[in-house]
């Protein structure tokens, strides 16, 4: 074979295996592709942080004890309402401790009479609304459950009444009123069956103390002093932003 003979066939050789390759890429693009599903948007865990409003309807019940002084006469009333009101708060989640405060306002109609010490007289009492601001310390122990306790600040005003049961012949009528403050403690239960939305049920009882009504009020001669307690249970929902 001469050198131009060699030549030749090497070339045509480097020709041929050039054509091969880019016949194999040409044919490889030519071929058809198939894709998987796309991918499913990566899942956010729900949390409770954030704010929160809601209402609430529910039952409420109270008792009070009129106390004479320095008769030391006593007289207990209680009473049973309905009460529904609206609440709203901000939780703050870190791991499964969820921390909160809490504000709501509810109103019903407590009334109650009962005989005085003094046969003569009913004595009475009217609660028409109640309030609080309590601080919530609360587990998630499963996914969108909570149960909580709450403790806080409580304010309601209070109507007493020592009436006779006929006005005419009697000389006094008693009467006194005051919005008192005093502590709610409680806790309950809630659940987010959606990402912005959770019903609740929850208790709370009320202490408002001793305060005294005094003389010329509820009795003539004697300052009365006054207690009351109360305890309320609903169910609510409320909306998370």
């Amino acid at each position: 074979m001469t050198t131009r003979n060699a030549i030749a066939s090497t070339a045509l050789l480097a020709m041929a295996s050039v054509y091969g390759l880019a016949s194999h890429v040409l044919a490889a693009d030519l071929l058809p592709t198939t894709k998987g599903p796309p991918s499913a948007p990566p899942v956010v865990a729900f949390t409770w942080t954030g704010f929160y409003i809601g209402g609430y309807v529910g039952a409420g019940s109270d008792n009070d004890e009129f106390h004479f002084i320095p008769a030391d006469t006593r007289t207990f009333n209680s009473a049973d309402s309905v009460l529904g009101g609206g609440r709203a708060g901000y939780n703050y989640q870190t791991s499964w401790a969820v921390l909160g405060i809490e504000g709501d306002f509810g109103g019903m109609h407590l009334e109650s009479h009962n005989f005085c010490p003094n046969p003569f007289f009913t004595c009475g009492h009217e609660n028409d609304w109640v309030g609080t601001l309590v601080g919530r310390v609360g587990v998630a122990p499963i996914d969108r459950a909570l149960l909580y306790v709450a403790g806080g600040g409580a304010v309601s005003d209070f109507r007493y009444t020592a009436l006779p049961p006929g006005v005419a012949p009697f000389v006094f009528t008693g009467h006194f009123s005051d919005t008192e403050v005093g502590w709610a403690l409680g806790g309950g239960f809630e659940y987010a069956f959606a990402n912005n939305w959770s019903f609740d049920i929850e208790y709370l009882h009320y202490e408002f103390g001793d305060y005294t009504a005094p003389p010329g009020t509820l009795s003539a001669a004697n300052s009365t002093r006054l207690s009351n307690h109360m305890d309320t249970i609903d169910v609510g929902i409320n909306y998370h932003f």
